[in-house]
């Protein structure tokens, strides 16, 4: 499965893990799904750790990042999403990750301080847990927390 999602909820956000085969479609798919199966919109809205350290997203084009925001604005749930760690691996991805926050923050669905874009995992992680008011003491539990389920295999 090209999405792996997983909600850390002694944390309170999510993590979204995405791996090749991948296609943007897949991301909005695995959404609307997950709404259709009884998913509570506020763990659909929680704070997210995106990581897209395994996908090429040089091979998109800016429409494709158009295009997903405009299938996360459809999926309206009636409330904006919280803050969001992108986390990319290298950076041309990490300048398309830039443009796809900027979207979601012209368009309303995230406000334009609820957005990181990094390559490095632990700025992520430090980031979320001061937007979150989690203890500082709590950082390196969260970062064992996410590489365990980033690790995990399908």
């Amino acid at each position: 499965m090209p999405v792996r999602v997983h909600y850390l909820e002694a944390f309170g956000f999510n993590v979204v893990r995405l791996e090749d085969p991948f296609e943007m479609e897949d991301l909005a798919s695995r959404a609307r799904a997950d709404l259709a199966d009884g998913l509570d919109p506020a763990v659909f809205v929680a704070p997210l750790l995106l990581d897209f350290r395994a996908i090429d997203l040089l091979r998109f084009e800016t429409e494709d990042m158009r295009r997903l925001i405009r299938r996360r604005q459809e999926l309206d749930v009636g409330q904006k999403s919280g803050p969001c760690a992108y986390l990319a691996e290298e950076s041309g991805s990490f300048g398309m990750l830039r443009m796809y926050a900027a979207y979601a923050e012209i368009l309303g669905l995230r406000d334009d301080n609820d957005s990181i874009v990094t390559m490095e995992i632990g700025e992520a992680i430090d980031w979320l847990s001061r937007r979150l008011d989690l203890p500082e003491a709590s950082v390196p539990d969260i970062l064992r927390a996410v590489e365990a389920v980033v690790a995990q295999p399908d």
